[in-house]
């Protein structure tokens, strides 16, 4: 089963999909100018950008003359998600890591007791990725940063002092009926998030993203 999406549309976020020749560009153009009559909406040229795969120069000159956007460059953001056309890496995750810094700087001056930054850990730190984390294999390094974080944020109230760990991290994430503070363990729980999808394929869910991967990883097995 293939899956032909030519277009993805949430709220006024638009993506259109097309071969990269001229005929296809001058079709999207027709398109976007009908949309205009009809509507009387016109196309925020400023804003739109163009992304290229596997196409020539000369193409790109010719497709850019037709439809005169900004080339875009991934990874770039879609509803707050990195789009890679390559595994998710630690360098695309580094504003994922400065809300977490914000969220700790902002704290800092306040007198909060061990109790209080241990929930606001839980609460709070270690549930900020969880959004990127449903959709994407967070890489290590960035696990490791945000960890490292949180253990500055819970000994030394934010900052960065060796010695300062009274218990290893693994012990900490432990359930607290096995000696632990009940933190989580970033890496299952981004595994578990992930799990998810494979659950919903496993149960047939008709959903795009599920239909999209069994179509495209599944149908040899079938």
């Amino acid at each position: 089963m293939s899956l032909k999406i030519t277009r993805l549309c949430f709220a006024d976020d638009l993506l259109v999909f097309s071969y990269g020749n001229g005929n296809s560009a001058r079709v999207i153009r027709d398109a976007l100018d009908e949309f205009k009559k009809v509507s009387g909406l016109k196309v925020s040229m400023e804003k739109s950008q163009i992304f290229f795969s596997c196409v020539k120069p000369n193409m790109r000159r010719i497709i850019l003359g037709i439809l005169p956007f900004d080339i875009g460059r991934f990874p770039f953001k879609y509803l707050g998600i990195p789009m890679c056309v390559t595994k998710l890496f630690d360098r695309d995750c580094k504003q994922l890591i400065e809300k977490i810094k914000m969220r700790i700087f902002n704290w800092k001056s306040k007198a909060l007791s061990f109790a209080g930054r241990l929930q606001l850990i839980n609460s709070v730190l270690t549930s900020i990725h969880v959004y990127s984390a449903s959709i994407f294999k967070i890489p290590i390094a960035t696990i490791k940063e945000i960890e490292k974080l949180c253990r500055s944020f819970l000994w030394a109230n934010g900052e960065v002092v060796k010695g300062k760990a009274k218990v290893k991290w693994n012990d900490i994430c432990k359930p607290k009926i096995y000696g632990g503070l009940g933190v989580k363990n970033l890496r299952k729980w981004n595994d578990a998030l992930l799990a998810k999808h494979v659950w919903n394929v496993i149960n047939s869910k008709n959903s795009l993203l599920e239909t999209g991967i069994f179509g495209i990883f599944c149908r040899r097995r079938v």
